[in-house]
């Protein structure tokens, strides 16, 4: 062994060794709810919260957005509004992403409101009546 790990050896043989640490105390676990015992408790269980509505500030920005995109790419730039603000309400009502909706109506039907297709399919989403 050469000097200088001779050397490092004493150098680190002179720190004190670090003390146990007393261990915490584990915490208590909370209790667990008390198993149900009806058809309703069950149900509650599994229910799932309804979905938060989001505040009115997103709402307002994702339709502003949403109505950019109709003004930009529609045949009909002057109901740009309406149609965002219909694309949004029912793809919220519908668990769905808005801009999935407003992708979907721009292909079905270039985003046109009045489009008819010539297999009978009308309006934005090219519903057949």
């Amino acid at each position: 062994m050469g000097a200088g790990a001779a050397a490092g050896l004493v150098w680190l043989g002179s720190y004190p060794r670090p003390q146990p640490h007393a261990r915490p105390e584990p915490a208590a676990a909370n209790p667990l709810p008390e198993k149900p015992r009806t058809a309703s408790g069950i149900a509650q269980v599994f229910a799932q919260p309804p979905a938060p509505e989001p505040a009115d500030y997103e709402r307002l920005v994702i339709v502003a957005d949403l109505e950019n995109i109709v003004r930009e790419r529609s045949p009909a730039p002057e109901r740009a509004h309406e149609i965002a603000e219909a694309i949004y309400r029912h793809a919220r009502r519908y668990g769905l992403d808005p801009y999935l909706v407003l992708a979907v109506a721009e292909v079905e039907s270039g985003l046109d409101p009045f489009a008819v297709s010539v297999a009978g399919a009308r309006g934005l989403m090219q519903v057949m009546p």
